[in-house]
């Protein structure tokens, strides 16, 4: 019994769930203040309603999504987390009529990412993969009713090309 408490006790502290700000949602931890948590669960309500199959990407894909109120890196690491930092959640909240929608074509977009790496399909091309990701957020933004104006941001995301801006 010792060595089984001890057991569970390192697996929580490796995986990063000894916070207590976290969940489980159908095996995906979703780290963060209560409100994020929320926020993650209603995203994930407009895929599991209208697009399953995109919900089920994201389930599988996402290990972990984090709420990083330090950092500025938004996209997938080698764990298949997801951080998404504080300033673009704080951009989603601004937009509360937009925000379930964006955060549902956000993780289809980050389980994009990940489910190529998986598959062994990445090509290792920031423009291409940034263009498939894309793509998919937009079928998704159509599939699960987004607004006009998500429609539109999702249009032109690849023309902004903000990953050449980004640090890795």
């Amino acid at each position: 019994m010792k060595r089984l408490i001890i057991v569970l006790l390192t697996i929580v502290l490796l995986t990063g769930c000894a916070s207590p700000q976290f969940r489980v949602i159908d095996g995906m931890v979703i780290q963060g203040p209560e409100q994020f948590y929320n926020d993650i669960i209603e995203g994930l309500d407009l895929l599991k309603d209208n697009a399953p199959k995109y919900y089920t990407m994201v389930i599988e894909n996402i290990r972990k999504v984090y709420l990083d109120e330090k950092g500025d890196y938004n996209g997938v690491v080698s764990d298949y987390s997801y951080y998404l930092p504080d300033n673009d959640y704080e951009s989603f909240i601004e937009h509360a009529h937009l925000k379930a929608y964006l955060i549902a074509v956000t993780l289809v977009h980050e389980a994009v990412h990940i489910d190529r790496l998986k598959r062994g399909v990445d090509t290792g091309n920031r423009d291409t993969e940034e263009w498939f990701a894309i793509e998919t957020e937009k079928a998704v933004a159509s599939l699960i009713n987004a607004p006009d104006e998500v429609l539109k941001w999702t249009d032109t995301k690849y023309a902004s090309k903000y990953w050449e801006e980004e640090s890795l």
